[in-house]
C-alpha cells in the first residue's frame, strides 16, 4: 500500500506545504502552498461544520518560507494506493484562478496581509490562512549547524544516519513477506533493514493481532505488559504475536485492559493491557526517557531523527520535533537520506510507537494519535500514571508482577546547554528564498 503523497510533490523538502487529513468520508487530503519573496506563514486547516465522522487522524504540517506573498495552492486526494489530480486549485499571481473538481468548492479572500482558502467538501468546510510578512535582505539570521558530540542528541542522530547510508526503499520492511505471514504464523526479519542489527531490540514491537491484524499495534512495555492508543483499543481476549530476533513467533492473550484514566477524545492517549503469562527473555521490553530528560534534550524546534513504525511494520524515518507535558510531536526529515525513509502515518498506523534510539535500545517516546508527520502523548509525563495503570491491572487480576516502566540511563551524556549543546552559525540572508 503506497503511502506517499500523490503527485509526489509535497515530500520534497524544498517544497513548502501544509498536509491535512481525516478519517473517514471525504478521504484524505495534502494541500501544497508555493509562494515568493515574503515571508508567508501558512496556518493549520481548521475543521467546520463536522458531520459523521469518527476523529481527525492527521494534522497539518505548517510551512514558513521567506518568498513573495502571491500563492498558489493545489489540494490533492490522498488515496491509499493511486495518485490523482487535484480536486482544486488557486493560481494567485497578481489574478486569482480557481480550478475545482466538483462536488469540491474553492473559495479564497485576500486582504495583501493575510489570505483564507476554504475548500468545501461532501460533508465539510476546511479553512487555511495564510498571512505575510515582510523580510528585510541582509538581516543576520542563525544557522543550525547540528549538535555537539557526547550529546544525547548527537547520539540519537547519529544511531540512525550511521545505518542508514544511501538509502533505499528496499531498507524500509521490517519483515519480509510480512502480509503473507499472518496467515501462517511465520515471520522472517528482512536483513536488508537498515535497522536489522538492532532485531532484538526490536522484538518489543508486536506485529499482528487477533482483533485488528496488522492494526492496533500493541508494543511491550514490561514482560507482561504491553500499550496501544486509547482510541484504537483491542478487547480482552485478543490474541497478540511478538516475533523473537530469531524469528520465532510468541503468542500472548490479552486477560485485562486499563484506559489513561485522564483520557478524553486525544490525550493521554494510552491504554495498558495485561498478557495472560510472561514474555519470555528473547522478546525485549522498550524503555522510557527518564524524568530529567530536558536536562539532555532539547524541547524546542530543533530535529533529531527517530524511529518510528507504521501499520506495515516499516522502519520508517521521522524527526522529532519537540515536546510539551502531553505531546510529543514529529516533523519530516532534514536530511535527504532519511527523507527517503519518511512516509506519512495514515488512519490504521495509530497507536503504533516512535522510538529514539539509545546505546542500542529501542526509548519509546510516543504511540502515534495524528497522522502526517505524526503526534501523540508524550509517555515520560504519564510514567507515574502508566506504572500505577499496571499495578490495578495486576490487582483486578489477583496478581503482583511488581513490574514498571524501565528509564533509560543518559548519565554518560552531556548535559543541555546552550553553550556545549547545539552549533550554530551567524550568516547573512542574502534575500533568497529559502524555507525557514
Amino acid at each position: 500500500m503506497a503511502k506517499s503523497v500523490s503527485g509526489g510533490v509535497a515530500n520534497q523538502p524544498n517544497t513548502p506545504y501544509v498536509h491535512f487529513g481525516y478519517g473517514r468520508n471525504d478521504g484524505w487530503f495534502d494541500a501544497q502552498i508555493r509562494a515568493n519573496g515574503e515571508r508567508v506563514i501558512s496556518s493549520p486547516f481548521v475543521e467546520e461544520d463536522v458531520v459523521n465522522h469518527d476523529r481527525i487522524e492527521d494534522v497539518s504540517q505548517p510551512g514558513v518560507f521567506a518568498q513573495d506573498f502571491d500563492i498558489d495552492v493545489t489540494i490533492y486526494p490522498r488515496p491509499d494506493d493511486t495518485d490523482q489530480q487535484p480536486v482544486a486549485s488557486i493560481t494567485d499571481n497578481g489574478g486569482v484562478r480557481i480550478s475545482e473538481l466538483s462536488p469540491y468548492k474553492l473559495e479564497t479572500v485576500a486582504d495583501g496581509i493575510s489570505e483564507v482558502v476554504t475548500l468545501t467538501t461532501q460533508s465539510r468546510t476546511l479553512e487555511l490562512q495564510v498571512e505575510g510578512s515582510t523580510r528585510n535582505a541582509g538581516s543576520p539570521v542563525e544557522t543550525f549547524k547540528g549538535f555537539v558530540a557526547g550529546t544525547l542528541a548527537y547520539h540519537c542522530e547519529h544511531s540512525i544516519n550511521s545505518r542508514i547510508g544511501n538509502a533505499t526503499t528496499d531498507m524500509l520492511p521490517i519483515f519480509t513477506n510480512y502480509s503473507s505471514s499472518h496467515a501462517s504464523g511465520n515471520y522472517t526479519r528482512n536483513p536488508d533493514c537498515w535497522a536489522y542489527d538492532l532485531r532484538q531490540a526490536m522484538t518489543c514491537i508486536s506485529p499482528w493481532n487477533s482483533n485488528a491484524s496488522n492494526r492496533k499495534a500493541g508494543t511491550a512495555l514490561t514482560k507482561r505488559h504491553i500499550a496501544n492508543a486509547a482510541h484504537y483499543e483491542y478487547p480482552v481476549g485478543t490474541t497478540v504475536r511478538f516475533v523473537t530476533a530469531n524469528n520465532v513467533t510468541v503468542t500472548r492473550t490479552i486477560i485485562g485492559k486499563k484506559r489513561h484514566p485522564d483520557y478524553s477524545s486525544y490525550f493521554p492517549d494510552i491504554t495498558i493491557y495485561l498478557l495472560d503469562s510472561d514474555l519470555p527473555e528473547s522478546i525485549t521490553p522498550c524503555k522510557v526517557l527518564p524524568a530529567n530528560y530536558a536536562d539532555y534534550l532539547p524541547t524546542g524546534p530543533k530535529q533529531i531523527a527517530a524511529l518510528c513504525l507504521d501499520q506495515e511494520e516499516k522502519a520508517l524515518v521521522t524527526d522529532l520535533k519537540s515536546f510539551s507535558s502531553i505531546k510529543a510531536s514529529f516533523i519530516y526529515p532534514d536530511t535527504a537520506e532519511e527523507q527517503v525513509l519518511y512516509e506519512g502515518k495514515i488512519v490504521g498506523d495509530s497507536g503504533n510507537p516512535a522510538f529514539l534510539i539509545v546505546d542500542g535500545e529501542l526509548v519509546c517516546i510516543t504511540l502515534w494519535t495524528y497522522g502526517g508527520a505524526g503526534a501523540g502523548t508524550f509517555l515520560t509525563p504519564q510514567i507515574s500514571t502508566m506504572n500505577q495503570m499496571i499495578v490495578d491491572l495486576d490487582t483486578a487480576a489477583g496478581i503482583s508482577t511488581g513490574y514498571t516502566l524501565t528509564e533509560i540511563d543518559l548519565t554518560s551524556y552531556l548535559n543541555f546547554s546552550t553553550g556545549n549543546y547545539l552549533i550554530e552559525n551567524s550568516d547573512l540572508d542574502n534575500g533568497n528564498a529559502s524555507l525557514w
